[in-house]
Order: structure tokens, then C-alpha cells, then sequence
């Protein structure tokens, strides 16, 4: 796939799928030069309590707009990161010619043609639809990352509030004894998908977990949207994965975070 997007639409559809798999609480309000996302009752989820930019800023006014950032949110516990978020045209740099200060996420659009990876041997494919299953997703997501037991426990109950409202669903592998082992979400609003929830237990990795889900989810969107968006963290394993896919990159999303 060759794409043929705009700067400005590489931007609208990186900025569109962000609310995709965003809380259902979220607040989006417009300020002068962006706007800012608030999820009041979610306030330790850092990429809902943000400003985002309407264009790239200067160095200079990085400080000018960490300063906005705590003004609009000094409702939250002050251990809790800034975020100023912006959204760039994809164009590959070398890793040194980077501001340290900006973390940086891929876009990536899915491929026309989705791949056919088998399923690895001994796993069974289900989609997440009992309570049993949304339990079991989130004990591999505490599993996976028992450091952020707080976010895993809220994260799993967002993406189950999402599914129940019809907005899309999470498929898992099961090992022999019925527990989620690898796990993809995709979610849906406004003709942009957008998977959410990629995880696999270390104990299953490189046999092909995540490749299979992916591309059995999108064959199942494919149908549904004609753009279905993932990220990664660049220069990431996540991010060579969806290469090796076949998704193509067009956008970043910068974020200046000063954690304190």
C-alpha cells in the first residue's frame, strides 16, 4: 500500500482515531492555539488529562504551555505527569537527531489485504464477551504489567464499557485450561478504527499471538471502516511488528511529558 493522504488529512485521521478508545467520560473543551481532554473521574489516566496542540510548538514555549497545562488541571494529584500532546506527518529521522524531551507513537494505517497467519498451535481464538473472560483479560493485563495495577484494572473496565456499547470487541487466545493469553481490541467511532488492548504474556511471545489476532480483527472491521488506525511507540518491537504486517506508517503523535 503506497499512501496518497495529505499532510492534513495524515493529521485529521491520527487526531480522529485518539478518541477512539478514549473513556466515555471525556471532556474535550477548545482553548486558544488547541484544545484540552479531561477525564475528571479517571484522573491518573495521563493521555485523558492533556492539552493537545493545533500545530507543532517552538522550544521556547515548551514551559509556556507545561504552565497551562497545571493551571487546568490543578484539580489532580500533583504526582501526576503534564501532557502536551501534537500531532506530525510521518517522516522517518534517525534516533539522534530527535528531542529527547518528546515521546513519540507511530501511526500506522492497516493494510488493504489483511494477512492469513495461522493460529498458533494449541490456542484457542474467542472473543471476550462473559465475565469470566473480562476477568481473565484482566489478570493478564495485571500479569503483563503488575506495575500499573491501578491502569490495568481501569483500562480492562473502559474497554469493556466500550464493548457493551456496541463500539467494538476484544478477541483473545486461550491456552488448554480456558485463560487469555494474548488479547486485541478494536474499537470504532465516527469511520476511523482503532485496536487498543494489544497484549500478549511473555510466556507466548514470537509464535505468532499477536499477528494472528490482529489480522483476524481486521478482516473483521474491514467491512465496517475503510481506515483503521494502531500505534506504536517508535522504534519500538510493537512498531516492527506492524510492519512486518503490512501496516504502513503516516503519522506521530509528540508528547511533551514532564513527569515530576
Amino acid at each position: 500500500m503506497t499512501l496518497s493522504l495529505s499532510d492534513r488529512d495524515a493529521i485529521d485521521i491520527i487526531g480522529r482515531s485518539d478518541l477512539v478508545t478514549a473513556p466515555l467520560d471525556m471532556v474535550r473543551t477548545q482553548i486558544a492555539g488547541g484544545f484540552i481532554d479531561q477525564t475528571r473521574d479517571r484522573p491518573n489516566f495521563w493521555h485523558g488529562n492533556r492539552i493537545v496542540l493545533n500545530a507543532p510548538p517552538a522550544k521556547r514555549d515548551y514551559q509556556r504551555w507545561i504552565a497551562r497545562h497545571r493551571e487546568a488541571f490543578a484539580w489532580r494529584e500533583q504526582q501526576l505527569p503534564v501532557v502536551v500532546t501534537w500531532y506530525e506527518r510521518y517522516v522517518a529521522r534517525p534516533h539522534e537527531s530527535r528531542d529527547e524531551s518528546i515521546e513519540r507513537s507511530t501511526g500506522f494505517l492497516a493494510p488493504l489485504a489483511p494477512p492469513e497467519p495461522p493460529r498458533p498451535v494449541g490456542l484457542q481464538s474467542a472473543t471476550v464477551d462473559t465475565s469470566e473472560l473480562w476477568d481473565g483479560l484482566g489478570t493478564l493485563a495485571e500479569r503483563v504489567y503488575p506495575e500499573h495495577g491501578a491502569f490495568n484494572r481501569w483500562r480492562v473496565s473502559t474497554l469493556r464499557e466500550l464493548t457493551q456499547r456496541g463500539l467494538g470487541r476484544v478477541r483473545v487466545l486461550l491456552d488448554s485450561n480456558g485463560v487469555p493469553v494474548s488479547a486485541v481490541g478494536a474499537f470504532s467511532r465516527n469511520g476511523i478504527a482503532r485496536f487498543s488492548g494489544v497484549i500478549t504474556d511473555p510466556r507466548y511471545r514470537q509464535r505468532g499471538c499477536a499477528s494472528y489476532l490482529i489480522a483476524a480483527t481486521l478482516r473483521d472491521f474491514r467491512d465496517i471502516n475503510d481506515r483503521i488506525v494502531i500505534a506504536a511507540e517508535t522504534g519500538s518491537d510493537a512498531e516492527r511488528l506492524y510492519v512486518g504486517l503490512g501496516f504502513e506508517p503516516f503519522a506521530t503523535i509528540c508528547s511533551l511529558v514532564v513527569k515530576p
